[in-house]
């Protein structure tokens, strides 16, 4: 896995997804799901990346590879077309090196770069 640093002016494709984990819910479980969903959109933005889908886990571990909205992301990059997936953290996307390994695989397979909020470096196979 190697990785591609995009800037703001970098040209990069303009159609993407987005993923959201909440891991377990609290008084504040709707706040957080809306600031991580307005922080994504916000990184997008600054990409020039259009949001066309986002994909949310709510409640679910990132230690486990067997979520339904994460499956959902990987069954729609099967069908081609999407070239980015932003997410507030790369700790969203999983929690353990094994289940983010495995995530990254899939992406890459297809194709698909992997950009951070809060993460400078994206992740992709190219």
């Amino acid at each position: 896995m190697t990785a591609n640093l995009h800037t703001a002016a970098s040209p990069v494709p303009t159609k993407a997804i987005a993923y959201i984990r909440v891991a377990r819910a609290s008084a504040d479980t709707e706040s957080t799901l809306h600031r991580q969903l307005a922080d994504v959109r916000a990184r997008a933005a600054s990409y020039g990346l259009d949001i066309t889908r986002e994909f949310v886990d709510f409640g679910w571990s990132g230690t486990t590879t067997e979520r339904p909205g994460i499956a959902a992301l990987l069954d729609y990059i099967g069908e081609g077309g999407t070239q980015t997936c932003v997410v507030e953290s790369l700790s969203k996307v999983a929690r353990t090196p094994k289940a983010f390994a495995h995530i990254c695989e899939q992406l890459n397979a297809h194709g698909v770069t992997l950009v951070s909020r809060k993460d400078t470096v994206p992740v992709s196979a190219r």
